[in-house]
């Protein structure tokens, strides 16, 4: 052992001048501090060992982990070792980053003699636990450690010399892995090394400390209560199987460290026992140095294979090791087959407690095996997910800091619960990643705490995905949890539907003798929208043209210009879209038929607007706007007949019209493409100009789009919610995903459209579905009629004869899922909800809402809960409770069971779930 040596140069320095005496002295300093440096740096104090560890003392304790936790250092060698300026930290990778103690002047330890480092020093030397010599121990007089506490269920400690070299160094687990001690685990013993020469970083080499007084545990400055002598036990280490998750057929290599600790005996042989399904199998392993080998044969698709090993020294000592398991699969998982669905970083209580991940399976069909999969943060080892984890179909798997603290946190919550996982997830920000056994990124998430991101403060809540399409490195795809302790194993509180229909094109029109320009309703997927295929175009009278190429515009990502045959100018032009993706995966509910005047260029070159009259919170009189649009019907002179483009105020208070002029020849034509402008008085000088629509009494409808941004291109096709203010007459419409409800006979075939009016009890019948075998309840239809509609500011809804509602302006109740759902026809089951019921109306809403269940073969509809005084204002939410609610013994077995949450109007379904029975 090199030990510190100080050397001084005396040099004899000849009367030869003040100046070259001062340059001589200057150069034995000099030279006295070099050999200085050099010695302390080359000094490697291997006798000084990590000893034992108190790393979570027994609840018993007042204040256990704030006062009582402890390392002890032995020196295992022959010199008393100076220790002024040594440190020790309990951070991974920075020594300076988490120091726990600084030994100060004085402080040194004997040959053979023990020291404690204390979090508190009285604790050790005057409690009613400890009375250790105050000589032997350092800390805080009555204080903790400088900096962190030790983990409770994982944490290393690394001694360092006072140059910063490390001396000594142990990364421990609360077990079982590596061959940790279980025991030291809040109820007593402490981590105590075997034997001094053992090597302290190999889980084996360490045993729970055996305690005749629980409540004051371990041998702090004492020989440890395990001490061995003499010969022990080979020590098995690093058992790893190559490859983690092996395809089909493929043979492991299993690997290990074996070792003999005291240097008594030597390892003799070591031996495999793997089963894969019929029982163990051996197989002598070969040896190389300390590290032994064996192969286990290739197997089958979804084996699950066990194995441990067994080393015995010369002189018949034995150990075993503990059973390792591998799963068999061909199947390579990619980005997102599993995705990070809710995170709990800054958790009411102990962050080291009660950290949680949760993860999610969005695929619908298919379990996913999470065998020996990778969970890490941004700078620490990762947590090894154990083998035979699964992750059933759209169900969720928590990595937990500490599994049996979860437990205890959240005692009705039934799931795969995985850990604990060895580092924190930092407040301010992290990154949560997860790979597959082969080193796949499965999910990577870089979370912050503000910004775009959810802002949450010391003790929760978590932050939740809102929507599992939602692109997760996105801080507007999440959302702090309304749950202060989150939601785990459940849909997300703040869960919001995610886009689940396929994109509509409208309108077309030409934008040359032989371009075509189609808009989309949102953002399109390339392959599809540059699919010449996915267009037809046909001109008047039954001319088909080809089309040639489709191009996406590379900034707004919802317009594509079509290449076509040339078409005849003033001719009408039918362009059939179908086929076109969104980026979300969702195709458009069925083919679009898109009329337009072919040859037309652009009429008025679009000017840009001093004024774009939205969101102008100014009030100046004389303001000068621009609005650009596509014409969607005919008129011979639009100049006679009164039709204007209309700028209104958000008190829908009429404030100045411009008449459309459309160059010399004043009879606009459906596909021309105009641009109007002219100066606008505000009325009262008070509101901004908020809204631009074209109003023509004769009944000419207008697209009455500004612009063209993707996810809102209005068009004179107009969507069931409505738009504040619209004014549309008689022009084609479309309702979207229309859901069925029957009346009371069953039937589909009264159910009728319905324009609601100012007062509620006038209507205007629309349209209505075909007869009952075309269509099936639950299932959503797109529909189209002609709608006359020239009311202010309501909404479009659909009603039935027996006064089944669909009330189209809720998103609706989200999350429903069966508990112990129905097995036979008599046996009652239950179901829980959870989520937010948001009105998208202009009027509130207060009425009571219930929850109704319907078996179709067995009985009428009945109902289970009420709630009563809802108030959900106008655009805005309430959260509904997560409650069990009964359910009424069940149809007969293969039928499903209809539960529908109700309100508003009587018999207003709100949302609705269709259950299977078993």
């Amino acid at each position: 052992m090199l030990r510190i040596k100080v050397s001084v140069l005396f040099v004899k320095i000849q009367q030869t001048g003040e100046g070259m005496k001062r340059y001589f002295l200057m150069m034995a300093i000099m030279m006295a501090v070099i050999f200085a440096t050099f010695s302390i740096a080359s000094a490697d104090y291997t006798d000084l060992v990590i000893n034992e560890i108190n790393y979570n003392p027994p609840s018993g304790q007042t204040m256990d982990d704030l006062y009582y936790e402890f390392i002890e250092i032995y020196n295992n060698g022959p010199d008393l070792v100076d220790l002024q300026g040594f440190f020790i930290s309990n951070y991974y990778s920075d020594p300076t980053g988490d120091t726990l103690y600084i030994f100060q002047m004085g402080a040194s330890l004997a040959a053979g003699d023990f020291l404690i480092i204390a979090e508190r020093v009285d604790s050790m030397t005057s409690s009613s636990h400890y009375s250790v010599p105050s000589s032997k121990v350092f800390g805080q007089l009555s204080g903790t450690w400088y900096q962190g506490n030790l983990g409770n269920t994982a944490g290393s400690v690394k001694f360092f010399n006072q140059v910063g070299v490390m001396i000594d160094s142990v990364y421990y687990y609360d077990g079982p892995e590596n061959g940790w001690p279980t025991a030291p685990d809040n109820a007593g013993p402490t981590c105590e090394l075997i034997n001094p020469n053992l090597d302290n970083t190999l889980g084996a080499s360490w045993l729970a400390s055996v305690d005749p007084n629980p409540a004051s545990p371990g041998s702090p400055a004492a020989i440890n209560t395990v001490y061995q002598a003499g010969n022990q036990s080979p020590i098995i280490a690093n058992v790893v199987n190559v490859p983690q998750t092996p395809g089909v057929g493929v043979p492991v290599e299993v690997s290990a460290n074996i070792t003999d600790p005291a240097l008594i005996a030597s390892v003799a042989s070591a031996s495999l026992y793997y089963d894969a399904g019929l029982g163990y199998n051996i197989v002598a392993m070969s040896n190389a140095v300390d590290s032994f080998y064996a192969t286990i044969p290739g197997q089958s698709e979804g084996t699950t294979v066990n194995y441990y090993l067994v080393a015995k020294d010369d002189l018949g000592d034995s150990t075993v090791s503990s059973t390792y398991s591998y799963f068999v699969t061909s199947i390579v998982y990619q980005f997102g087959d599993v995705i990070v669905n809710e995170v709990m970083y800054s958790p009411p209580g102990s962050d080291t407690y009660y950290e949680w991940v949760e993860l999610y399976n969005p695929n619908p069909t298919d379990t996913i095996n999470m065998s020996n999969w990778a969970f890490s943060d941004n700078a620490n080892p990762p947590y090894t997910i154990p083998p035979g984890t699964f992750i059933l179909p759209q169900d969720y798997v928590v990595v937990s800091s500490r599994p049996d603290s979860f437990a205890f946190r959240y005692p009705s919550v039934i799931g795969t619960v995985v850990g604990p996982f060895m580092f924190g997830l930092n407040n301010p920000g992290d990154d949560v990643r997860l790979r597959s056994a082969n080193g796949t990124t499965i999910d990577s998430v870089a979370y912050l705490n503000g910004g775009t991101w959810p802002v949450t403060g010391t003790g929760g809540p978590s932050i939740e995905l809102k929507n599992e399409t939602y692109p997760r490195n996105d801080g507007n795809s999440w959302a702090g949890s309304l749950d202060t302790l989150g939601t785990p194993m459940a849909i997300n509180s703040t869960w919001e539907p995610g886009d689940i229909v396929g994109p509509d094109a409208n309108p077309a029109y030409a934008t040359g003798q032989a371009t075509v320009r189609v808009h989309f309703s949102e953002s399109v997927e390339e392959t599809s929208a540059e699919n010449p295929a996915n267009y037809a175009l046909f001109q008047a009278p039954n001319q088909m043209l080809t089309v040639y190429s489709a191009t996406l515009d590379n900034i707004n990502f919802n317009t594509v210009d079509l290449v076509t045959a040339p078409m005849t100018n003033g001719a009408e032009e039918l362009l059939v879209v179908s086929g076109i993706f969104d980026l979300n995966g969702n195709v458009m509910p069925g083919p679009d038929t898109l009329y337009f005047r072919g040859g037309y260029t652009k009429i008025i070159t679009v000017q840009t607007p001093v004024n774009p009259g939205v969101n102008d919170t100014s009030a100046i009189f004389g303001e000068m706007v621009t609005v650009r649009g596509v014409v969607t019907c005919d008129s011979t002179d639009l100049t006679t007949s009164g039709a204007y483009w209309y700028f209104e105020d958000t008190s829908y208070t009429f404030a100045y019209g411009i008449k459309v002029y459309s160059g010399t020849n004043k009879g606009v034509k459906k596909g021309d493409y105009v641009t109007v402008a002219g100066t606008v008085a505000e009325n009262f000088g008070e509101t901004e100009i908020d809204m631009v629509y074209f109003f023509n009494p004769t009944g000419f409808q207008f697209d009455e789009s500004a612009v063209y941004p993707a996810k809102s291109v209005p068009s004179s096709e107009c969507k069931y919610n409505g738009v504040l203010s619209e004014k549309w007459e008689g022009c084609l419409i479309r309702l979207f995903n229309m859901q069925l409800v029957a009346d009371s006979f069953g039937f589909y075939s009264n159910n009728l459209l319905f324009v609601n009016m100012a007062t509620g009890a006038d209507s205007v019948e629309m349209q209505k579905f075909p007869y009952a075998p075309v269509y099936t309840i639950g299932n959503a239809y797109t529909i189209t009629g002609i709608m006359s509609y020239s009311h202010d500011h309501y909404l479009i809804r659909y009603r039935g004869d027996a006064n089944d509602i669909l009330a189209n302006y809720t998103a609706a109740m989200i999350g429903m899922e069966p508990i112990n759902p129905p097995v036979q026809t008599t046996s009652p089951g239950s179901f829980r909800f959870n989520g937010h019921l948001v009105n998208t109306a202009g009027l509130g809403w207060i009425n009571d809402v219930w929850v109704q269940v319907e078996l179709p073969n067995a009985g009428p509809r009945i109902t289970v809960a009420n709630y009563a005084n809802i108030n959900v204002p106008a655009y805005s939410s309430i959260t509904f409770f997560n409650v069990p609610q009964p359910v009424p013994p069940g149809g007969p077995l293969g039928t499903y069971l209809y539960v529908a949450f109700v309100g508003d109007y009587p018999n207003a379904k709100i949302d609705s779930a269709y259950f299977n029975f078993a």
